[in-house]
């Protein structure tokens, strides 16, 4: 009975009777109380990585091939719980397969995504006792039965150590050279990585690369085409323009501009000897010049620039050995508070280390705290591979070797400026965010009037998906909608606002990575510094729309952002006198701001010796500022898990009330997901036996099935 109502589709003409219509080639039987039992399908068609295939399409173009016998084809479970394709085939006497071949063959008669990936040669095909296939019979590939895809292994060292990569970081057991970045899990973050670590091993590519060449097959030959400025090796000094984040920052005139910081606790898998801690740190900081960059005020305005010197008191020492469980974990809050409190921007003191020594019984606690103006989500994984590579090989006796600089924050911040003194990116995109800050009105409902929202009244709710339901998320949500992951979690925010607050639309502040490389021509891959973009958008809702429409509006809301908003910041802060900056900054701010992170565990990976700690260490932001925004949700995917933080005001909202607003939001996901788990072909006004509708009417029926994206175009 379940698996009947989840294969028949809902009864979109019967006005919510809770009636059901079948799909063209299901097969079913009437059981004795009058209800319809679902058998299957008489068609053999499968779901695969989101596409319905006709199987009996691929075992027809098997066959053409001359040295084949006979041939089947099956959607079989893979190690990850997902289906593909395996092609069988039984060959001619004294043939023997050759899968290279027959991937080719198969290219040329169907699409990619109905090409099987893996083959398995039989005597003879299994049948039942009727004579006709049996698929179930049909064996699943084995090491011995599927030797390797030639197709799929790489061919040269670029490919293999591309392979790699992406298997490490996609964390896969293998990657073909045909395999989809995007498919796999891969998102925009995951791509910035993935070119770092491909800089370390000699492999010049950029994240836009991968999103233009999404195979390995592919991106290989694109290494090393793109035309970039030149990145200086050697120790940079100087001054530095304010980068649009920068600028802001300092706009908001904080009563405490020296707390406001990002960091990290790890602990130590084995013994850290702090003197080869401190080694390698400065090693970091004479690599990654922004690490020494100071501010301060001149004639009413901030100034930036980098110092040739290492600061001296990078890392502190906090004895907290023989105390009592209860009193140094109290003692570790306030040595770990105090640390977050001692940067200085005018002494350029803006990266700091609290080495916590526990004692003989409990291994040492390393807490690596950062200004925010010098750091960003993207730095911190390049910052603890290097601080690993720096600090194995001092302990190993050899020199700290990092890898080669992309372009510095510096070359960064002057090609931001000449794009805004140029004044060519006003007539490009000036109407586009007139139009967006305008949109908009009234606040969200609070559950306390007249409250503050004051730094030391915030707190936050963390919500999750389980690990199925964030594969399915990431892999065949993402896919199917032929997006990106975060237009999907910012549609789900949107509805889940809406109908929580009944408005028609939500204005968000958007978190990009802001390493748009198009924008300057320089590769950021690995630079370290804050190179956040932060944006408005406007996303409206219609009340009552299905999930894939929702989709869709968003998509299309979100892809008329030009060049992912990094022209908002460049227009209102590097241009402060010009009219445009003064619309802009005088239109009211977004409540909300949103934050996609990554993919956590794959961004953040340590290995043996240092461990990331979730445990609380010391406030990053000064409880005596305003916080910025009623809502501040950052997402990210940490052990396979999508989690959601939802961070706000004590003084504005009840806990219970942003518990279920988060709940709800998740709620909405899972329906997404859902919808797409139970995606059905489009009917056509045969099928639906509506051929007394017109063209309007049908598609508006049409809107309220779910169906696969390349059904809606055929």
């Amino acid at each position: 009975g379940k698996q009947s109502g989840e294969r028949y589709v809902p009864d979109w003409l019967g006005g919510g009777s809770g009636e059901r219509l079948y799909r063209t080639g299901d097969v079913g039987r009437y059981v004795g109380d009058g209800r319809l039992e679902y058998l299957g399908r008489v068609d053999q068609q499968v779901k695969v990585r989101g596409y319905r295939i006709e199987l009996g399409e691929i075992e027809a173009a098997m066959k053409e091939a001359e040295w084949v016998e006979d041939a089947a084809a099956a959607a079989v479970g893979g190690e990850r719980g997902e289906k593909r394709l395996v092609g069988y085939v039984v060959m001619r006497e004294g043939r023997k397969i050759e899968r290279g071949e027959m991937r080719r063959q198969l290219k040329e008669r169907l699409p990619e995504y109905m090409v099987p990936t893996a083959y398995v040669e039989l005597e003879e095909l299994p049948l039942t006792a009727n004579g006709k296939l049996d698929r179930k019979a049909l064996p699943a590939p084995t090491a011995d039965t599927e030797p390797a895809d030639l197709s799929q292994v790489p061919s040269s060292p670029v490919e293999q150590a591309l392979c790699r990569i992406w298997a490490e970081m996609l964390r896969l057991p293998q990657v073909g050279i045909h395999d989809n970045f995007f498919e796999l899990g891969g998102d925009s973050i995951l791509a910035i990585h993935v070119a770092s670590r491909a800089q370390r091993a000699g492999i010049s590519i950029t994240p836009r690369q991968i999103f233009l060449h999404q195979s390995i097959a592919e991106l290989a030959t694109e290494v090393g085409t793109v035309k970039r400025l030149a990145a200086a090796q050697g120790l940079l000094s100087g001054p530095v323009p304010l980068t649009p984040i920068q600028a802001r920052f300092f706009e908001q005139q904080r009563r405490h501009p020296h707390h406001y910081n990002q960091s990290l606790l790890l602990e130590g898998a084995t013994p850290i000897d702090p003197l080869t801690l401190q080694a390698a740190v400065t090693a970091l900081c004479l690599h990654h010049d922004q690490l020494r960059a100071r501010f301060w005020r001149e004639a009413g305005q901030w100034r930036q620039a980098i110092s040739p010197q290492v600061p001296t008191d990078l890392i502190q020492m906090i004895d907290l050995s023989g105390l009592e469980a209860s009193a140094w974990e109290s003692a570790f809050r306030q040595a770990a508070g105090e640390l977050q409190a001692s940067l200085q921007l005018d002494e350029g003191r803006l990266l700091r280390l609290g080495y916590f020594d526990f004692g003989p019984e409990r291994e040492a606690w390393v807490l690596v705290v950062a200004h925010h103006l010098v750091i960003d989500t993207v730095s911190w994984g390049v910052l603890l591979e290097d601080l690993i590579h720096a600090y194995e090989g001092l302990r190993r006796g050899e020199a700290v070797e990092l890898a080669e600089k992309t372009n510095s924050y510096q070359q960064w911040a002057a090609g931001l400026e000449e794009v805004a003194r140029a004044g060519e990116l006003e007539r490009q995109e000036g109407e586009y965010w007139r139009k967006v800050v305008r949109q908009g009105g009234g606040r969200l409902p609070r559950d306390y009037e007249e409250g503050e929202n004051l730094g030391d009244s915030g707190a936050t709710v963390v919500v999750g998906l389980s690990q199925e339901q964030t594969r399915q998320l990431v892999r065949e949500v993402v896919k199917a909608v032929g997006g990106e992951l975060q237009e999907v979690l910012v549609g789900a925010l949107v509805e889940s606002i809406c109908a929580w607050s009944g408005g028609s639309g939500v204005k968000v502040e958007l978190e990009g990575h802001g390493r748009e490389e198009e924008v300057v021509g320089v590769d950021l891959t690995r630079s370290v510094g804050w190179l956040t973009s932060v944006y408005p958008v406007w996303i409206d809702r219609q009340a009552g729309e299905w999930p894939r429409q929702q989709m869709r509006r968003v998509e299309e809301q979100m892809r008329r952002v030009p060049q992912r908003g990094i022209g908002y910041g460049i227009l209102r802060y590097l241009n402060a006198e010009s009219e445009i900056a003064r619309e802009l900054s005088q239109a009211a701010e977004p409540e909300i701001c949103f934050n996609y992170l990554g993919q956590f565990d794959e961004a953040k990976k340590s290995d043996r010796q240092f461990l990331i700690s979730g445990a609380e260490h010391g406030p990053r932001h000064s409880p005596q500022d305003m916080r910025e925004y009623t809502f501040e949700i950052n997402c990210w995917i940490s052990r396979g898990r999508f989690q959601s933080e939802w961070a706000y005001s004590r003084n504005l909202h009840r806990a219970d009330t942003v518990e279920r607003l988060a709940q709800s939001y998740l709620d909405v996901l899972r329906q997404i997901i859902a919808s797409v788990s139970s995606i059905t072909e489009a009917p056509s006004a045969v099928d639906l036996d509506v051929v007394g509708f017109d063209s309007q009417e049908l598609d508006s029926i049409l809107d309220g099935i779910e169906v696969e994206p390349e059904d809606a175009h055929s």
